[in-house]
């Protein structure tokens, strides 16, 4: 993992785990969307914009390999904003997207839905 990005960093990670755990209500799910917020937390560099550096590997046109602020949503700050966002009980509508707005699959994923975020104190 060489960024917190949405699109293939710590928070996207987060994200789409904290989507299923609040699909599923499976505890371990979201014992693993905690895991990967904390590690995009724990990511945070104040030299770049948001906090949140964007990694490239040089496969970009007029980029080169190294850290850079990057505001988009798919690599950069906004993405890692949003999922930051969600994670503490913001609705995630924007997510659909992404196609990882999952509806609940079970009467404890409904009860789980998004009042109980994995990453609030209870396990729901």
């Amino acid at each position: 993992m060489q960024d917190a990005g949405l699109c293939h960093g710590a928070a996207g990670l987060g994200h789409f785990l904290n989507r299923l755990y609040q699909a599923t209500g499976d505890v371990v799910v979201g014992d693993g969307a905690r895991r990967w917020f904390r590690d995009t937390l724990q990511r945070r560099n104040s030299e770049y914009l948001a906090g949140f550096p964007s990694y490239t590997h040089g496969a970009m046109p007029g980029r080169p390999a190294g850290w850079a602020s990057d505001p988009s949503i798919l690599t950069g700050a906004a993405g890692v904003g949003l999922a930051l966002m969600s994670a503490v009980g913001a609705c995630p509508g924007w997510d659909q997207c992404l196609l990882t707005d999952l509806p609940p699959t079970s009467r404890r994923a409904a009860e789980v839905g998004t009042t109980t975020h994995p990453t609030s104190s209870g396990r729901g």
